[in-house]
């Protein structure tokens, strides 16, 4: 499993509270502390300040649906890309075709002139 911030970094631990997976970076419960996520280390915070706890979980949720657009569109980039290089390969192709096609009946009658 990976990083849900660093892709490219396998996870050493998931959150305690969300279960998000973490590296040692992302990790802010460090030194024998629970794995805790940076919006849940948020949430925890404001719960201590005395702050409104639906309001916290509010952003909490909305960056969590940021993130995870931002990983979705990670996942399908290389297909668009691929499909976009199928498309433009087959664009070229055809045309390829196409002057071949176009250039085949002129030397086809050169020949029979010559034969002639």
């Amino acid at each position: 499993m990976n990083c849900a911030n660093h892709p490219a970094l396998v996870a050493s631990s998931t959150c305690f509270t969300c279960d998000t997976a973490l590296c040692d970076e992302c990790n802010l419960g460090q030194g024998g502390a629970d794995p805790i996520c940076s919006p849940c280390s948020a949430l925890v915070a404001a719960d201590d300040a005395g702050l409104e706890m639906a309001d916290a979980l509010t952003r909490h949720q909305q960056y969590s649906q940021v993130m995870l657009k931002k990983s979705n569109f990670r996942k399908i980039m290389p297909y668009c890309i691929l499909i976009v290089a199928v498309i433009v390969l087959g664009l070229l192709v055809g045309k390829i075709i196409q002057l071949n096609v176009s250039v085949a009946p002129d030397d086809q009658q050169e020949m029979l002139s010559e034969e002639l």
